[in-house]
C-alpha cells in the first residue's frame, strides 16, 4: 500500500443505487488457503522489512511475546480452511441503514483469528491520521467512531456479504479518486481523466473462507462501478511473499487482503503493471 498523503481531498459523494445481488451455490476452492483480508500497509511495499514497526505498535500494550503468540494462534500461511461446497449469500451495497450490520461484523467476526487488526474497521484507506497502520485494540473506539462517520456521509463504500442474515464478508470498493488516503493506489499509473473504480480490500469471516465469497463480491463491485458510470475496474494484489522477521506469523488471508492475483485473472482482469511488491490489474467494464 502506498504511503504518502493525497491532498486532493476526501472522498466524493457519488449518487449510487443501492444494489443487491444474489449469488447462489458459489463454487468451492476459488481461493486457495483461505480468503484474503487486509494487512498493515507498511508490510506491503517497503521492501527491506515486512513491518516490524507496525507489529510493535500493534502490541506495545501487550508485550512482544504475547504479540507473537497472538499471530501464531491465527495460523501461518497455508493453514486456512477450504470450503468443499458452495454457500448461498446475499451481497448488498453498503448504505447508512446497514451501519449496525457493518459494525457487528467488525466488532466480532472480521478479525477474530487475527487480533493484531482487531481495531481496523477498514477505515484505513480514508484515514489521514493513521500513517503507521496501527490497528491494535487501543485505537478501537477512535477508529470505530471514524468509520461510523464515513458510512453515514457516504465516503465508506463497498459490498457486504450476508449468510443467514449475518454479515460474513466485506469488500472495500469505490471510485479511485474517492480515497482520501490512497496508499498503494497512488503508486499505480494515474490518469485522472480515466473513470476507474478501485477494489482495495477483502475481509471474510474465518468459517466462510475458500467458498468463493471474495469472487462474488468482486463481481458485485464491478457491477457497482458500471452503475456509477466507471469504465475500468482496478485492483492491487500482492505478488511478493511475506518477508522480514514476522513473515512466518502472517496468515495467508492477511497477506492477501487485497485479493489474490489468480482470483482477478479468473474474473477477467489482466496485469496492467507489475510493481515491486504488487501488481496493478485492470478489467474494462
Amino acid at each position: 500500500l502506498g504511503h504518502g498523503r493525497d491532498d486532493r481531498g476526501g472522498a466524493r459523494r457519488r449518487g449510487r443505487r443501492r444494489g443487491r445481488v444474489r449469488a447462489t451455490q458459489l463454487q468451492a476452492a476459488l481461493l486457495p488457503r483461505g480468503q484474503a483480508r487486509r494487512r498493515d500497509p507498511r508490510r506491503e511495499d517497503e521492501g527491506s522489512q515486512e513491518g516490524p514497526r507496525a507489529h510493535q505498535l500493534a502490541h506495545a500494550d501487550r508485550g512482544p511475546a504475547e504479540g507473537i503468540r497472538a499471530a501464531g494462534a491465527a495460523g501461518g500461511p497455508g493453514k486456512g480452511t477450504r470450503g468443499r461446497r458452495g454457500v448461498s449469500v446475499d451481497i448488498r451495497e453498503l448504505a447508512p441503514e446497514l451501519l449496525d450490520d457493518y459494525l457487528a461484523f467488525f466488532d466480532n467476526d472480521a478479525f477474530a483469528d487475527f487480533p493484531w487488526w482487531s481495531a481496523c474497521y477498514c477505515r484505513f484507506w480514508d484515514d489521514r491520521v493513521d500513517i503507521e497502520g496501527d490497528s491494535s485494540a487501543r485505537h478501537r473506539d477512535d477508529y470505530r467512531a471514524l468509520v461510523i462517520e464515513l458510512i453515514r456521509d457516504g465516503r465508506q463504500q463497498g459490498l457486504l456479504a450476508y449468510s443467514g442474515g449475518k454479515v460474513v464478508g466485506w469488500c472495500n470498493a469505490k471510485a479511485r479518486l474517492g480515497y482520501a488516503m490512497p496508499r498503494r493506489i497512488e503508486k499505480a499509473p494515474t490518469n485522472d481523466a480515466e473513470r476507474v473504480g478501485s477494489v482495495v480490500c477483502f475481509i471474510v469471516a474465518k468459517d466462510f473462507r475458500g467458498k468463493g465469497l471474495a469472487s462474488a463480491m468482486l463481481s458485485a463491485a464491478c457491477e457497482k462501478f458500471r452503475r456509477e458510470g466507471l469504465a475500468i475496474a482496478e485492483a492491487y494484489p500482492t505478488t511478493a511473499p511475506p518477508s522480514g522477521p514476522y513473515a512466518d506469523q502472517i496468515p495467508w488471508s492477511a497477506h492477501n487482503h487485497t485479493g489474490p492475483l489468480e482470483m482477478y485473472r479468473k474474473a477477467g482482469f489482466t496485469v496492467h503493471q507489475q510493481l515491486e511488491r504488487f501488481a496493478v490489474v485492470r478489467k474494462a467494464l
